[in-house]
């Protein structure tokens, strides 16, 4: 097998990034846009050592699971992996791609539920996060082609809200200046599902941008549902989007929504779950999962905006939340006070030294909760949970093969996988929430 090669294959099986695996002469092929049981010719794009990257040249003979769709980016733009397929084959093959993943890692007699689907596929995200490229006096975005920094452009993205959308297009065509589009990255919005209130940020290689301030004023009272203007400098040349420093431009320094009864400030560097409505769902579970009785102290790593740490407060004794990003730490705080909750507390740090912190206090928990980045824990963060001493361990993961190896690192210390639920809080995409309870087998229960 050489690139180049033009082949008819079929497809077993979608790996976890979304990519058709075919085997023409034995030989492991990953190919965007095939499902299992399609047939087609591909062309060999891109050889490595032990596999390759394959292009559909013609599908022959699609499985049942394709539908149309109307986006014109798909499947050109790198952002979504399945439009083209029906939703409730996406979310069966989520529940099975983390099934397989925990298999073999957790103990026997955990209590696999099935996969909770969104309840919107499409206009579900609250945060549009577009690169933008400036060519010819007219500045446009996008997203990138899969594997590359092509950026196609686009005019609408069905999984983005439409006011969003909207909003990004009018930015293009008020900031297509050299003194603005030269030096322009990124265009993120944010909104507030419930609130209707927008914030724009936008991230330049410069700090200073002359009379744009005058500009964002100007573009609010044209755009009343934008609260917030932030100018975020970014220098460096890395795939990082925002930089550290923020400037206000215009409006307020963050927005507002509401989940169920309580209410959060957003602002622009802010850990905010992107699918509202499924988050109330999936809050709800991990609360359920907790156990809660009124008695109990709960300490919440990577608490962000400190959204979950807040969502427990009403069923427990004291709940403390860990988050490393200072500004997430203060819209907590603030967040907190605003909807009367005094049970709770907040410490900037990461979470190894948060946990540090909390266990020279000698404070113990009764439940712990985890929702870490994509890359799981780390060991100091999992050897401070297990000196809290919990009884329940509440692990809300985004990476199915992150979970598995630290499922089974607390299975090794005596934590045993209870209870497992996905959820999909990015349709269309290969990504996957999964809430997971995990008990303390080393003493009985408080």
């Amino acid at each position: 097998m050489k690139k180049n090669d033009v082949v008819t294959v079929t497809c077993d099986e979608v790996s976890l990034e979304g990519y058709g695996i075919v085997k023409p002469e034995g030989f492991v092929v990953f190919v965007r846009g095939l499902w299992k049981g399609d047939t087609a010719r591909i062309i060999i794009t891109r050889i490595e050592k032990r596999y390759g990257y394959g292009k559909i040249l013609e599908m022959i003979q699609p499985s049942d699971a394709h539908i149309e769709d109307g986006c014109a980016g798909y499947p050109r733009c790198g952002g979504c992996s399945f439009r083209g397929i029906r939703y409730k084959d996406e979310l069966a093959w989520k529940e099975q791609k983390v099934r397989e993943c925990l298999k073999e890692r957790i103990s026997d007699g955990a209590v696999f539920e099935p996969a909770a689907g969104s309840l919107k596929t499409d206009r579900y995200r609250n945060k549009l996060q577009a690169p933008v490229s400036y060519a010819d006096g007219k500045l446009s975005w996008g997203f990138y082609r899969v594997h590359s920094h092509d950026l196609i452009k686009l005019e609408d993205c069905l999984i983005e809200d439409e006011t969003a959308v909207h909003l990004v297009n009018a930015l293009c065509d008020e900031l297509s200046d050299d003194a603005y589009g030269t030096y322009l990255r990124h265009i993120l919005i944010r909104h507030g599902e419930v609130s209707g209130e927008y914030m724009i940020v936008l991230v330049s290689k410069v700090i200073e941008l002359p009379g744009l301030a005058q500009k964002m004023e100007s573009f609010i009272q044209r755009h009343p549902e934008v609260k917030s203007v932030i100018l975020n400098h970014n220098p460096d040349d890395t795939n990082v989007i925002l930089g550290k420093e923020d400037i206000r431009i215009a409006g307020n320094d963050v927005i507002r929504d509401t989940l169920k009864d309580l209410s959060f400030e957003i602002s622009a560097h802010s850990f905010y779950q992107v699918n509202p409505l499924q988050c109330v769902n999936l809050y709800d579970e991990a609360k359920n999962f907790a156990g809660l009785t009124g008695k109990e102290t709960v300490i919440d790593l990577y608490c962000g905006t400190g959204t979950i740490t807040m969502w427990m407060a009403d069923q427990a004794k004291e709940v403390i939340g860990i988050e490393i990003v200072k500004s997430a730490v203060t819209n907590a705080i603030q967040s907190s006070k605003k909807n009367g909750i005094g049970n709770v507390r907040f410490l900037c740090e990461d979470a190894g030294k948060g946990a540090e912190i909390l266990r020279k206090e000698g404070k113990k928990a009764d439940v712990v909760i985890v929702d870490p980045p994509r890359k799981g824990m780390d060991e100091r963060s999992k050897e401070n949970v297990l000196s809290f001493e919990p009884d329940r361990i509440v692990y809300v993961s985004c990476n199915p093969m992150t979970l598995a190896r630290d499922l089974e690192w607390f299975d090794k210390h005596g934590y045993k996988t209870a209870r497992i639920r996905p959820y999909d809080m990015f349709p269309r995409t290969p990504h996957v929430e999964t809430v997971v309870l995990m008990l303390n087998t080393n003493c009985g229960m408080r």
